[in-house]
């Protein structure tokens, strides 16, 4: 059973939803000096929002059937639809001096109905009311483009290390089981593979892959973390790993059974290309 839409779920619609969609659309359309102009809120903005149906852009009644996946008119009653009528004959005769004619349409839809409301609805708030409008959600577009500049900035920076945590690419020991590296042993860390991170720390193959397997053990998701400076690695860790010496520099070998077996050449007995 389907349940009718109020009024004023209608209203909240149009004011809340379909007008800051409209706005978002238009500020990709216009340069803020276009949008600044004396008469681009009114005669624009507010006009293409609400009285260019033609267009399915700015159709609200094509619009909301969007929103709410609807296949016909049987969600709005005859109830609603009076009301909404009868709003627009009282806008028709406040602003022109006489009711919303239909006498030359050859039908009323609820296209028409539901379009017309929303021109009444949103032209009647007046032009301060949606300049007030237009400036909070260019705050809100302003925090939203500070949070994602911010996030990129952060991805992109180059961690150098600090004064507890500096980096030691250049060690020649495990900083967590403090052997030396060696040929078996080799430093590893996730400025070697080709995923960006601003962790620039090495460890053994060896201990990565004891806080990888530590961590992943039994958890379908979790968040893996540098032992020094605790920034995210999940991504390079859950690169398949060698089950002989924890590498991720893996091939994987039929060995005969029902799935292959995740080792590096080295440990499997293939020499590398180097040392051919």
């Amino acid at each position: 059973m389907t349940t009718n839409l109020r009024k004023d779920q209608i209203e909240e619609q149009i004011l809340v939803i379909y007008m800051r969609e409209c706005y978002s659309k238009m500020k990709l359309e216009y340069t803020d000096a276009e949008r600044q102009g004396e008469y681009w809120l009114m005669d624009t903005f507010l006009q293409t929002a609400v009285n260019s149906s033609n267009n399915p852009e700015y159709n609200f009644y094509q619009q909301w059937n969007n929103y709410g996946n609807y296949n016909d008119d049987d969600w709005i009653g005859v109830r609603t639809i009076l009301s909404l009528i009868s709003d627009i004959s009282k806008y028709w005769m406040d602003t022109q001096g006489e009711g919303w004619d239909i006498s030359h349409l050859p039908e009323l839809t609820t296209e028409m109905v539901m379009n017309t409301f929303a021109y009444v609805l949103v032209m009647g708030k007046g032009e301060e009311y949606w300049e007030t409008k237009l400036h909070f959600w260019d705050l809100d577009d302003e925090e939203e483009e500070g949070e994602d500049e911010e996030e990129e900035e952060d991805a992109k920076e180059e961690y150098n290390g600090s004064k507890d945590f500096p980096p030691n690419e250049t060690d020649e020991q495990c900083p967590i089981c403090l052997e030396a590296y060696t040929e078996e042993n080799q430093k590893d860390g996730i400025r070697t593979s080709d995923i960006e991170s601003n962790c620039p720390h090495c460890c053994c193959v060896k201990c990565w892959f004891a806080i990888w397997e530590q961590k992943i053990q039994g958890q379908e998701e979790t968040t893996i973390n540098c032992p020094i400076c605790k920034r995210d690695i999940t991504n390079w860790l859950n690169e398949t790993r060698c089950v002989g010496c924890g590498s991720n520099k893996i091939t994987v070998f039929d060995c005969g059974g029902d799935k292959g077996v995740n080792m590096c050449n080295k440990c499997f007995g293939i020499p590398d290309d180097e040392d051919e």
